[in-house]
């Protein structure tokens, strides 16, 4: 093992056999190709990575932390989409909301019960 890097172990009796990645001390190094939600299309993958950028976003998670890495990993994901595959609504959506966090606005909202229903319509 890395220096700056550890596992854990939960119990057993309470988690079974759960097991979980390597922890890092510091998150600057996490998906360094890319990182994007999953989707079965490239419009799905840019609504679904939207929608956690407003939920950090909207929870204050963007400006300093551990989550502000995953957001900036999220905006240049958004910021490198092909817009050429998205539909007019969608891309307007995505330049909107990626001008807010430059401005640092919050856009409120349940993103975290939006994320959800997304998800769930997802596996239909």
């Amino acid at each position: 093992m890395a220096p700056g890097e550890g596992e854990m172990e939960l119990p057993p009796e309470e988690f079974g056999d759960v097991i979980l990645p390597r922890w890092v001390e510091h998150a600057d190094a996490l998906h360094r190709v890319g990182f994007s939600l999953p989707g079965q299309s490239d419009p799905d993958r840019v609504t679904a990575t939207l929608l956690v950028l407003l939920l950090f976003m909207a929870q204050g998670k963007t400006a300093g932390g551990i989550f502000n890495c995953y957001a900036f990993r999220l905006q240049a994901y958004l910021q490198g989409v092909d817009r050429l595959n998205l539909d007019p609504k969608r891309r307007h959506m995505l330049d909107q909301i990626l001008e807010r966090r430059k401005k640092g606005e919050i856009t409120e909202g349940d993103w975290l019960k939006l994320a959800g229903m997304w998800s769930l319509l997802q596996n239909l």
